[in-house]
This record gives C-alpha cells, sequence and structure tokens, in this order.
C-alpha cells in the first residue's frame, strides 16, 4: 500500500487531478455533462450569465478571461483556459 506524504491534518496539497476525479463523480452521480450540470445548479440560480465549461477547447467563449504573466506579458505556453469564468464573471463575484 502506498505511503501518505503527510499525516492527515498536518497539510493539505493542490492536485488538478482531485478536481478532474470530482468532475467526473459530479458526472456520474447527476447523469449530466459536467458544464450542463453546473450551468443548473451553479451558475444560473446565481446570476453567472458569463461564465461556463464547455469540455470543448475549439468553443469561442466571448470576453474570455485570458491568462497573464506577473509582468503583464501572455505566457509562452499554451494554456486551456476555455473551461472557466470570463472576465465579467470574474468581476461580478470580487469583494
Amino acid at each position: 500500500m502506498p505511503q501518505l506524504n503527510f499525516a492527515p491534518g498536518t497539510r493539505e496539497g493542490y492536485s488538478d487531478g482531485n478536481y478532474m476525479l470530482l468532475g467526473l463523480v459530479v458526472e456520474r452521480v447527476s447523469g449530466q455533462p459536467l458544464g450542463a450540470y453546473l450551468q443548473s445548479t451553479i451558475f444560473g440560480p446565481l446570476g453567472m450569465t458569463h461564465t461556463v465549461l464547455t469540455g470543448d477547447h475549439t468553443v469561442v467563449v466571448p470576453h474570455k478571461a485570458q491568462p497573464y504573466l506577473i509582468d503583464g506579458s501572455p505566457p509562452s505556453w499554451p494554456i486551456e483556459s476555455t473551461r472557466w469564468a470570463s472576465a465579467e464573471s470574474s468581476r461580478q463575484w470580487r469583494t
């Protein structure tokens, strides 16, 4: 059996894999694609009309938020960012 990286409750570790697994669980339990589930249960009820999770990087998302580096320049590596909030929806939820 694999060893833990640290004792439970002593640290936390970020992992993209955990979010991918959570998405698969939501799809399996809800019987819907993750984007449709999020739209009907979170984005729609909260009025987040400019937020989308398409699951298809070829879909053109108007006003899509773009990643940038600290100096304001675009990153030199390709980033799949069509899945997350647009700049307008992100601005709506800032406090």
